[in-house]
């Protein structure tokens, strides 16, 4: 299971609903189960998608899979 820290959660929760998105850096994800989970999870980075947007094609390729999640407000649940 992929979870946040709670201090950066309600930071995430604020700006959500200020400015409808945020960004969360990698740092503040914390990553528990058992093995076969944590397998599954990273065999998803291997086939992650080209960043048709990278604006620096000369200088290389990126790879990246973007997530979305749904907030509701009444449960303050993401």
């Amino acid at each position: 299971m992929l979870s946040i820290e709670s201090t950066e959660k309600e930071k995430v929760i604020n700006e959500i609903k200020e400015f409808g998105f945020s960004n969360v850096t990698g740092k503040s994800f914390s990553l528990s189960g058992g093995f076969l989970e944590f397998i599954e999870f990273s065999q998803s980075w291997e086939n992650m998608p080209e960043d048709i947007y990278f604006g620096q094609k000369d200088s290389g390729r990126r790879f990246r899979r973007y997530s979305d999640f749904d907030y509701n407000p009444v449960t303050k649940k993401i």
